[in-house]
């Protein structure tokens, strides 16, 4: 899927930087747009998107989006006792630049550095053995606790604004990939006391929070023009 995203926006990017050479460049107008994920819905940590994006005369401009996030799609009736739907955010903010646009058919290519900044608060069940303070185990419990997932993150993007009919200055596709770098963060809350919980095993290489990983934002947007 990601190789078939690449070569799309490759051709993408190719044929509207030979469309533009063959055109004047034009200076965008005063315009605010909203725009969404339609696949949102189907991210591990999942949700509704929104964003928007302020244009003025300049070809540089603030873009942003959040998601709110509501539900795991990992999540089913099997595995419900392990953990409990998430609730959080996940914030996107963007400065962009306009390097390529042409106003006689809205094909727009920009170079953009986007933040990341994500809060998820998870509820965990578990059952735990209770030792005393020789170590003898006495009983098992079960218990829930919270955890508060911090993600802290970085990267540049090129994207590909494409009007959805030609002519058009209300709806637009706007595709983007990218590179940068995240970092997560792991705190948990209503621990009961006196009671320590291994997360090793659970948690896994790419939720170590002690490592810096690569990211790879790639993805596409629905983009209306409200002014």
């Amino acid at each position: 899927m990601k190789l078939l995203f690449l070569f799309a926006f490759s051709y993408l990017f190719l044929n509207t930087k030979i469309a533009l050479a063959q055109n004047k460049k034009e200076d965008f107008k005063n315009k605010i747009f909203l725009k969404t994920n339609p696949f949102s819905f189907l991210e591990l940590e999942a949700g509704l998107n929104l964003g928007i994006d302020i244009l003025g005369k300049s070809r540089l401009n603030f873009s942003g989006d959040v998601n709110f996030i509501f539900y795991n799609i990992a999540i089913d009736n099997d595995n419900f006792l392990t953990t409990a739907p998430p609730l959080g955010f996940r914030f996107k903010p963007e400065l962009r630049y306009y390097i390529l646009e042409n106003k006689k058919d809205n094909r727009r290519i920009y170079i953009a550095i986007e933040g990341l900044l994500t809060k998820i608060n998870s509820k965990f069940f578990s059952t735990v053995n209770v030792n005393n303070n020789l170590g003898n185990f006495i009983y098992t419990q079960r218990i829930s606790y919270n955890e508060i997932k911090t993600v802290v993150g970085a990267s540049a993007k090129i994207g590909y604004r494409l009007a959805l009919k030609r002519y058009s200055e209300k709806y637009f596709l706007d595709f983007y990939l990218g590179l940068g770098a995240r970092q997560k963060f792991f705190k948990q809350k209503n621990i009961p006391a006196g009671i320590n919980i291994d997360l090793t095993n659970r948690r896994g290489v790419f939720n170590r929070d002690d490592i810096v990983l690569p990211s790879l934002p790639l993805g596409i947007k629905f983009v209306v023009a409200i002014n």
